[in-house]
């Protein structure tokens, strides 16, 4: 399942956590929100570094079509959709361990 779809449970899952934090009553929350921040920060980092890596292949790649007097058009598109896929991927491992964590009451 997408990352886009789960995220929306993590949210509702957490909810309950911060309205009690913003109440005062830190209680267990507070490890939970701190994880979540700092998951999330390592996450998006990975995702910018596995881009930028791929940014690196694509240009090599639409190189490589031109000088082999192809279009470069086709290795530009599978450039883009590799960078997208590598910059998102480390966020839906994020998300999919928070519904696995979350779920299970840890």
């Amino acid at each position: 399942m997408n990352a886009y779809l789960l995220a929306p449970a993590v949210i509702a899952s957490r909810l309950p956590l911060l309205w009690l934090e913003m109440m005062g009553q830190h209680g267990p929350g507070r490890r939970e929100s701190e994880r979540m921040v700092t998951e999330k920060l390592t996450a998006f980092q990975l995702g910018m570094f596995a881009a930028q890596a791929e940014m690196v292949r694509a240009g090599l790649a639409i190189g490589t079509a031109v000088m082999a007097g192809a279009s470069p058009a086709g290795a530009a598109l599978r450039g883009a959709r590799a960078v997208q896929a590598a910059a998102e991927q480390p966020m839906e491992e994020a998300v999919r361990a928070n519904i696995k964590r979350l779920a299970r009451g840890a």
